[in-house]
């Protein structure tokens, strides 16, 4: 689930307007989901041909000025070619150039999706009359006209970069461990990606086998998203999370401030423990978890048995022992460092 919360946060899309609060979800589940555990060309060429990122970017209406409806219509977007090298492979500072963004977008050109006068089936739509003809020269390297295939190959080599494996690396190690993650682990992940031309599952493997990836201290602060699910999981043990307390959670994901694809921004929403210990979603956080617990019927002290391999701290407990009622209890629990952590 983190993995693939991470890599949906990571390509994020929101849903700004009707079509994009049917597209939104669809992109996790089509794109995403599928090439987790892949080599993340694959994933990427799959996210940035998705509908939901195309239609989002704009890059659907993208026309290049020397194509066929080029020599009528005027519209090459450069929005995704630069979105996808700044946020989705070399990162900001990836020694990319304004040139490199244009360049990007008129392989691109062309990507668009289905329409009501399409045959066939109905997502991705591949518009020869639209795509920029020629030769594209990106971050120093040629790339033959080829049609379709011209994109693809841009975003293989994007996909196997230092640069994108640095990157992402360092994203997940921060995403995955702490905030500032240890340097040697992410050199160790950046190797893997190198030798292995991107194989997502190869580096994860790299970050769980390192001994850096154990360290006994909680480092990470959840994100709401994270907390309301290990809030449902908690308490899933004592009684069902039926359609009530689900529209409890979207209510609560909501108020702290991370409602599903409502970032906002292709950026996404932040993962650093910053982003959500402030004062105001703190007592955001309070509000919710009262709600919550009055739903609850399980005893807390059952709650921190059965979840709990790890002793409490004493002012956790002494909370806890005082708690004037099982509501009390389990709210003082939700919100005790230890669970607010991970």
């Amino acid at each position: 689930m983190r993995l693939l919360d991470f890599f949906s946060n990571h390509f994020s899309v929101s849903d700004s307007n009707q079509s994009m609060m049917v597209l939104s979800p669809i992109l996790e589940r089509e794109a995403i989901a599928p090439n987790l555990f892949g080599k993340f060309e694959d994933l990427l060429i799959a996210v940035e041909q998705h509908p939901a990122m195309l239609v989002y970017l704009n890059n659907d209406r993208s026309v290049g000025p020397s194509s066929q409806r080029g020599k009528k219509l005027r519209g090459l977007n450069e929005n995704l070619a630069r979105e996808i090298l700044e946020l989705h492979t070399l990162g900001i500072g990836g020694g990319y150039r304004l040139q490199d963004v244009r360049e990007l977008a008129l392989a691109i050109s062309g990507w668009s999706i289905t329409n009501e006068n399409d045959v066939g089936r109905v997502g991705f739509k591949f518009r020869n009359k639209s795509h920029e003809p020629g030769q594209r020269n990106i971050l120093g390297t040629s790339y033959a006209e080829a049609g379709l295939t011209q994109g693809h190959a841009v975003l293989r080599d994007l996909a196997r970069h230092k640069k994108t494996a640095q990157f992402i690396s360092y994203k997940l190690a921060q995403h995955l461990i702490a905030d500032e993650p240890p340097k040697d682990l992410v050199a160790a992940m950046v190797d893997t990606w190198m030798k292995t031309n991107g194989n997502i599952k190869a580096v994860i493997t790299t970050l769980v086998k390192n001994s850096q990836s154990w360290d006994y201290e909680a480092k990470k602060f959840k994100t709401p998203r994270e907390f309301v699910v290990s809030t449902f999981r908690a308490v899933n043990n004592s009684q069902p999370i039926d359609q009530s307390l689900l529209n409890i959670g979207l209510r609560g994901l909501g108020l702290m401030g991370q409602s599903p694809f409502n970032a906002g921004s292709p950026a996404g929403y932040s993962h650093l423990n910053r982003a959500w210990m402030g004062s105001n979603a703190l007592m955001k956080r309070i509000d919710w978890v009262n709600l919550v617990s009055r739903r609850v019927r399980e005893t807390p002290q059952s709650i921190v048995n059965r979840i709990f391999d790890s002793q409490l701290s004493p002012l956790t407990v002494k909370l806890l022992a005082g708690a004037e009622s099982r509501a009390q209890g389990l709210a003082l629990f939700l919100l005790s460092p230890e669970f607010q952590r991970r």
